[in-house]
């Protein structure tokens, strides 16, 4: 749980929203810990070339750039970074070749 300095959250709240009694939040990620997990994500799959695309991401919006050998390569790269927490949109900018 963090607060933010300054609020008055008090000690109930703090203990429903640790229990999530009907308390509404939102997660917000930093787009470095995005682009390390997307990465993370990449690496553990067993196809080499998704470890050397390149991952931008600002405001959310991750970009995956690079060249894979087939569009089955193509699939799982995009498929592993739209389930990455806090992507928001994505772009494919992967090329199929060699």
């Amino acid at each position: 749980l963090a607060v933010v300095p300054g609020s008055d959250l008090s000690a109930t709240a703090k203990k429903d929203y640790i229990m999530g009694k009907g308390l509404e939040i939102a997660v917000v990620y930093r787009d470095d810990d995005v682009a390390r997990r997307a990465q993370t994500f990449l690496s553990r799959q067993h196809f080499p070339a998704l470890q050397n695309l390149e991952l931008k991401v600002e405001r959310g919006e991750l970009r995956l750039i690079g060249t894979v050998g087939s569009f089955y390569e193509k699939q799982i790269a995009m498929s592993v970074c739209q389930r990455v927490p806090g992507v928001l949109a994505f772009v494919d900018e992967v090329k199929v070749g060699d």
